[in-house]
């Protein structure tokens, strides 16, 4: 995986970055502006050198006063080096030249050093070579001060050298242009810069900046950091790699890894993790192995309360996870000895795990002793009318559940899940991307593949331009309220009885008699297009299905993987119109497969790689049924992080703190506070008075069954819509006494028996650590959607209002469900 330069700002030594060096790292002399190569021939002289026999300018030296010698025909570097005419005013004796004649040549060095006439290097020089000259005969003793101001004007010299080469180093002339410190660009949030703004500053240094993303605990876009140079160092490249964080995710090739360097891989991502532990039986997987995670292997973490979770391989006794890619009648067999009643049906699958088992309910790796066991096996488009029939359901009207379940994703990591739809009356299988507009889970949601829905009978006369009653191995899938379903005005409706839309209202009565509508429109819905492995992909195409320029731009990028099950999505955003207006009762719906005898608009994108959306996981892990790890890895210790962490947790807090009920009447109310610090408490009661025992003389006002509860919330992460999400630290939660404890209340509730219950009797309170959301103080109503609204007290909040106190919702406080035993649900805070 790609991971941040750590030593941003330092010199680099790996040798491979394009710094000009003998063994491609930065010289200790950078910093100078000097950069001396020992590799080149023409940097071999060092600044400064005074014994070097070449120099590319002469220089005067002289020798002590006291010492002179017989002059040696032309064997000083000096007599053959020097100018003529400097030659020409030496004695024809050897004798020394006067010493007036020495204070001219000092005073001109010193003059042209003090008017800048000492020539600049070019601009491709590296290195600044000085040579003096050795002594001879024909140079004589000169006075100590005289020797000196030489020496200062070489000196002097040096230093304009020196300078001229900084500054043209500096410039970016020679050595490579300078890498962009991120601090000098726009931020892209409190954390760092913005990988785009970094990538535009690198363009505008000649550099072609290549974005690469990794998962991180930053914000989506963020920069982490460059690959294989650093901030400040001049490169000779052309291509700088820019990381870019993508949010919080399990990063690709966690998942079989041993539990220590899994947890390392997602433990800094800033959202919470946790460890359950998996039955394996087999010997395929070594224990204290990671075989699984939520979410999937290379995928970004979708529900930042929910946050990471690994599944860890432990012998034990149940359906072993294992059992994924085993032949499905050894399976069959194999758990029919163990006292498991096994039942056998398809799933659309990759091609290697064609007639193998790659899902199973109860969930592989769940602990279980016997019962009902459902495997399902791999299936390819061979099989695609027999799956869909309903003869594997017979008492469902969802035939498709069990073929296509399971999480797909496209080359950009944007995913769409098939799963059951917990409505509780049809077990459907809807998108995780799409509600009915009003954002209720409903039976309307289930996807179908034909007019009449998910059933085992399809009429072929209402489906001229369905996939599914042709040969190619391919079909639709869209929710079933895009049948009927429509805007009137601003109002979405699922059906048209009982009504007509004129002026954008809906009237039930007075209707004009023509059957004209007005203010009515069909909005494009979702409309997915599966493909079995072995669908006849090209066929589809040829008969003009998609449309022909997405055809056309498919084609110059990677073919579609036909060796897994995928579907291409219908992008509404590459059309030019995703509505049209509704005249009369009989206006057609141009967005549908079928119906009316009406042709759809062909369908954009075409099939490619970098539009498909893969199978990626169809098997399915039940956490809530898995035990904890016993002994989980500790966190890392980073303080940079845990203080964003407890920055963001203290707002939340702040935002959440106090008093909050929960109350449905005769059923269980709860009351929980909730402290500025994180701490909570609780109170979960339900009154009785009719029941055997609940009243006595001793306590004739009745009984409250209670459960109290402490605890407190561990992490917050501040979601897009500005709401939170909390996790619960399972450790902190306590529950006082011992369930069967009472005592008969003389204060408050006088005559009142107070009667400790078990936590798995109450169906209010919080019965563990889930994960929660705060909706602040002026969150918008609107988008708590009707399955929040619909608790007590908030059932008659108005759409266009903000909420006047904050919300806390427990995880299973969705899909229309109210609570299990063990999690939490709507607490709202009264106004008071």
């Amino acid at each position: 995986m790609d991971t941040v330069d750590s030593h941003a700002g330092e010199a680099d030594a790996d040798g491979g970055d394009g710094v000009d060096g003998g063994n491609g790292s930065v010289d200790d002399n950078a910093g100078s502006g000097v950069d001396i190569d020992s590799s080149d021939p023409d940097d071999d002289a060092a600044v400064g050198d005074a014994t070097s026999s070449e120099s590319a300018e002469p220089v005067v030296s002289v020798a002590s006063s006291d010492s002179v010698e017989e002059p040696q025909a032309a064997e000083s570097a000096w007599e053959a080096e020097a100018p003529a005419e400097m030659q020409a005013e030496a004695q024809p004796n050897g004798a020394t030249p006067p010493v007036s004649e020495i204070d001219e040549i000092g005073e001109v060095a010193e003059a042209e050093v003090a008017e800048g006439a000492a020539p600049a290097p070019a601009a491709t020089a590296i290195s600044a070579t000085v040579t003096a000259a050795p002594v001879t005969a024909a140079t004589t003793a000169v006075s100590p001060s005289r020797r000196i101001r030489i020496i200062i004007a070489l000196v002097a010299v040096i230093a304009v050298v020196v300078a001229a080469l900084f500054g043209t180093y500096q410039a970016g002339l020679w050595g490579g242009n300078a890498i962009p410190d991120p601090a000098g660009v726009s931020a892209g949030g409190k954390s760092g810069s913005s990988a785009k703004e970094v990538s535009k500053a690198l363009s505008q240094q000649g550099f072609t900046p290549k974005v690469t993303v990794q998962f991180s605990r930053e914000k989506s876009g963020t920069f982490l950091g460059y690959k294989n140079v650093h901030a400040g160092q001049h490169y000779r490249g052309t291509t700088v790699t820019v990381l870019s964080s993508q949010g919080p995710g399990v990063p690709k090739g966690t998942t079989g890894q041993s539990l220590s360097k899994a947890a390392a891989a997602v433990q800094d991502m800033g959202v919470p993790v946790a460890y359950k532990q998996v039955v394996v039986n087999g010997s395929k997987i070594k224990e204290g192995t990671v075989v699984a995670s939520q979410p999937a292997d290379g995928q970004p973490v979708t529900d930042p309360a929910s946050g990471i979770k690994l599944a860890v391989a432990a012998r034990g006794t149940g359906v072993s996870y294992d059992i994924i890619g085993t032949d499905k009648n050894a399976a069959q067999s194999q758990y029919g000895k163990l006292g498991f009643d096994v039942t056998l049906r398809p799933r659309f699958s990759a091609k290697n795990m064609l007639g193998k088992v790659v899902d199973s309910d109860p969930a592989p790796g769940t602990p279980a002793q016997g019962g009902a066991l459902t495997l399902f096996y791999g299936i390819d488009a061979s099989g695609m009318k027999d799956a869909v029939s309903g003869q594997y359901d017979p008492d469902s009207l969802n035939p498709m559940t069990a073929p296509v379940q399971g999480r797909y994703c496209n080359s950009k990591n944007d995913c769409v899940d098939f799963t059951k739809n917990s409505d509780g009356e049809t077990n459907g299988v809807s998108s995780s991307e799409y509600q009915t507009p009003d954002q209720r889970w409903t039976f309307e949601d289930n996807l179908v593949f034909c007019v009449s829905g998910q059933q085992s009978a399809c009429p072929n006369d209402s489906m001229i331009n369905n996939l599914f009653t042709g040969n190619t191995g391919a079909f639709e899938l869209l929710p079933l309220s895009t049948l009927t379903g429509f805007t009137c005005g601003d109002t979405y409706k699922l059906g048209r009885e009982g009504g007509n839309c004129i002026g954008g209202k809906w009237i039930t009565e007075g209707a004009p008699s023509d059957g004209k509508w007005s203010g009515a429109r069909y909005d494009m819905g979702p409309l997915y297009v599966y493909f079995p492995v072995g669908a006849d992909v090209n066929k589809v195409v040829a008969s003009g299905y998609f449309d022909k320029q997405s055809v056309a731009d498919a084609k110059k990028g990677k073919p579609v993987d036909t060796s897994r099950p995928f579907f291409i999505r219908r992008d509404k955003t590459l059309y030019d119109s995703s509505s049209i207006p509704i005249t009369s009762l009989t206006t057609p719906n141009p967005f549908l497969p079928w119906g009316n005898g009406s042709s759809m608009e062909p369908v954009k994108p075409a099939p490619s790689d970098d539009t498909a959306y893969y199978l990626v996981d169809s098997a399915s892990v039940d956490w809530d049924a898995l035990p904890d790890v016993k002994n989980p890895p500790k966190p890392k210790n980073n303080a940079a992080a845990d203080s964003a962490a407890k920055v963001v947790l203290k707002a939340a807090m702040q935002q959440a703190a106090g008093q909050y009920v929960y109350d449905v009447g005769t059923m269980w109310k709860s009351k929980l506070t909730v402290n500025g610090d994180g701490s909570f408490s609780g109170r979960a009661m339900r009154y009785n008075a009719t029941g055997d025992g609940d009243t006595t003389p001793e306590h004739p006002q009745g009984t409250i069954r209670e459960s109290r509860f402490t605890g407190r919330f561990a992490s917050a992460t501040k979601n897009t819509d500005g709401s939170y999400a909390l996790q619960c630290d399972a450790g902190a939660l306590h529950f006082e006494g011992k369930p069967g404890d009472s005592y008969v209340d003389q204060n408050t509730d006088k005559g009142m028996r107070i009667l400790t219950v078990d936590k798995s009797e109450v169906t209010t309170g919080i019965g563990s650590c889930g994960s929660f959301t705060l909706y602040p103080k002026g969150f918008p109503v609107a988008q708590l959607g009707d399955s929040i609204r619909s608790f007590g007290g908030m059932n008659n909040l108005p759409d266009g209002s903000a909420l006047s106190t904050p919300v806390i919702a427990g995880s299973e406080a969705k899909n229309g469900e109210l609570f299990n035993s063990n999690v939490g649900g709507v607490f709202f805070a009264p106004q008071d």
